[in-house]
């Protein structure tokens, strides 16, 4: 039995409609699972908290643009599609654009620019200072990242641990990192982000947790054979837990 036109299109459009189907399906099952150990979207803090949120902005924007562009290209490759009636030597009237249409888009797209850029530059500048309503209790560390893990320390405690540090719920903390050898990348994605660890220079990054429990982090740079074993966690305690953590260590 021979295909009619319709189902064969019917069958080329499904080819293509399917894939991208299955794909977006499978990112649902990962959006789904956004409570997993190391998920930016579950974050814990005001750092991992103004991440998030910059983030979603951002893909409602772009989800908003991919809708109406894509819907734009459909409607006209639907509309204008060719069709068995056409005459074949006809010319449509020629234009060299439309003005008023053009200077609408390029408003329209700078607009949705400033719309992301106000946000993720507020949040850069969150990165790189402690705002001052932290500063009076912070706790201070330096982590320095080795081939292959990270230690920390505590100034002025005289305590050193290695890929795991501990630290009181509701206290900023600070960081200065460095690196011993190359460079390296300190992801806590549910507390604070990302930042490098680079030879000969000091980087840092804050954050503070608003709930207790341990939260993982690893390098994000590769830096050499043993780069996936470059793990560390953070434990976040009550005052009282962290203060006689410090007299144990001690």
């Amino acid at each position: 039995m021979n295909r009619t036109p319709s189902c064969s299109r019917f069958r080329s459009i499904l080819r293509l409609v399917l894939p991208l189907l299955l794909l977006v399906l499978a990112g649902c099952e990962r959006m789904v699972g956004t409570r997993g150990l190391q998920s930016a979207l579950d974050p814990k803090g005001p750092v991992a908290q103004d991440q998030y949120d910059t983030f979603m902005l951002t893909l409602y924007v772009t989800t908003f643009l991919w809708v109406t562009v894509g819907g734009a290209l459909l409607y006209a490759v639907w509309r204008f599609r060719a069709r068995k009636t056409d005459d074949p030597n006809y010319m449509p009237k020629q234009s060299h654009g439309h003005p008023l249409v053009e200077a609408g888009l390029i408003v329209a797209s700078t607009l949705c620019l400033v719309v992301i850029a106000g946000p993720t530059l507020r949040g850069i500048v969150l990165m790189k200072k402690l705002p001052a309503q932290y500063e009076g209790d912070a706790i201070e560390l330096v982590c320095t990242g080795f081939q292959w893990w990270f230690e920390f320390e505590y100034p002025g405690e005289n305590i050193v641990t290695a890929n795991e540090f501990v630290v009181p719920v509701g206290k900023a903390v600070k960081i200065v990192l460095r690196s011993g050898d190359v460079i390296h990348s300190f992801w806590l994605p549910k507390l604070a982000g990302k930042v490098d660890l680079i030879p000969g220079q000091e980087n840092f990054i804050w954050f503070l947790a608003d709930e207790e429990g341990y939260y993982y982090g690893q390098c994000a740079e590769f830096c050499g054979d043993s780069h996936a074993y470059m793990l560390f966690r953070c434990h976040v305690v009550s005052e009282e837990a962290y203060a006689q953590w410090l007299e144990d260590q001690r």
